[in-house]
């Protein structure tokens, strides 16, 4: 088991790895900046499950492979769905843009951010068992995103 603190100075030492890492596979900038954070996450969730025997870096770069493949499996998606803001502009397309919609992400709660994070990593039936585990509905788990994006748009807008 990892402590909070222990976990901060780990990542703070394996983030220039892994961002070399998703810089490398991605060849994008913004999308590489996004993978990492996504790791680093992730890592941050599971940290009462892994031990510090493990091989750290090889966890977080391992993970970071996962979480760059489902990038590139869903990127199309993401741009051609029409759904709404989150994670629908191309990095390269409007960099203004891209600025006003990470002011608008920094102002989402934690809670807000970490719904919408599992939102989009999940395809419809991990959507289900996502809103089974927040003992809701599944309409009512896409009424909540639906409100979290119009946050962000809203804040976008202004």
């Amino acid at each position: 088991m990892i402590d909070r603190k222990l976990c901060e100075l780990l990542i703070q030492e394996y983030y220039t790895d892994v961002m070399n890492f998703c810089r490398a596979k991605l060849r994008d900038e913004e999308a590489a900046k996004d993978c990492a954070q996504e790791t680093f996450i992730l890592f941050f969730e599971k940290r009462q499950r892994l031990d510090l025997t493990e091989n750290i870096k090889a966890w977080l770069l391992s993970a970071a492979a996962r979480i760059i493949k489902s990038h590139r499996r869903n990127s199309w998606r993401r741009v051609e769905d029409g759904e709404g803001v989150i994670g629908r502009l191309p990095a390269s397309e409007d960099i203004q843009r891209s600025a006003e919609m990470k002011s608008a992400l920094s102002q989402l709660t934690s809670e807000e951010a970490q719904l919408l994070i599992r939102y989009y990593q999940s395809d419809k039936e991990s959507r289900q068992r996502l809103a089974d585990e927040l003992g809701i509905t599944l309409n009512n788990l896409y009424i909540r995103i639906r409100r979290i994006k119009s946050k962000i748009s809203n804040k976008i807008d202004k």
